[in-house]
């Protein structure tokens, strides 16, 4: 089996959320919590309208701060891991963080320690169906719940969410699907017969 690992970036591969909350501080809108237990960053940012909040992520995305997130931990060890368990596999980045070259370039310097052999970079906020449509036998792993239901409609045999506090009430009876507390569980689920082989 070499199957295609289509790997979210954002709070999976890197900690987006933490340096969002960070860059925010700094310029003057301090989160009501550090954890948010939803998608919808509203009640972080009461003072913000929806509109606001993206333009300020999008602007995050544009900004210095962008470039010194920290890696999610595990995950550029937990990538190489699977590589030697799959060497005939290809390992692609996806981000729906935006596309504008400045983000791609930054983007290519957050992921230079994953070694991913190519990337799908797209608009902020759009959905990753049009990626996985081009890969139908692909491995899903994302934090976004939106994202893993799009992999499941795509038929996708595997799809795992990576667990942040924001997905934790989603639940699927989805065959194939599965959740991942950390990068030890992904690997442990392709690895040593594992339940995803």
């Amino acid at each position: 089996m070499s199957p295609t690992f289509l790997i979210d970036i954002d709070d999976v591969c890197v900690d987006w959320t933490t340096g969002f909350f960070r860059y925010m501080t700094k310029i003057g809108h301090k989160p009501k919590s550090q954890v948010c237990y939803t998608w919808d960053l509203g009640p972080i940012f009461p003072e913000l309208s929806s509109n606001d909040i993206y333009k300020a992520a999008h602007d995050f995305n544009l900004s210095i701060s962008f470039l010194s997130l920290q890696e999610v931990e595990g995950a550029a060890e937990s990538l190489a891991i699977l590589r030697e368990y799959f060497p005939h596999s290809r390992f692609i980045a996806v981000s729906s963080g935006g596309n504008e070259d400045l983000i791609t370039s930054a983007r290519m310097y957050q992921l230079r320690n994953f070694h991913f052999e190519t990337s799908e970079f797209l608009p902020i906020h759009s959905c990753k169906k049009v990626v996985y449509a081009k890969y139908p036998d692909a491995v899903v792993i994302d934090d976004h719940t939106t994202n893993i239901l799009a992999s499941i409609e795509a038929g996708h045999a595997r799809s795992i969410l990576f667990s942040r506090p924001s997905n934790m009430t989603f639940r699927s009876d989805a065959p194939g699907f599965r959740r991942a507390a950390n990068w030890a569980e992904v690997v442990r689920l392709f690895t040593n017969m594992g339940e995803m082989l």
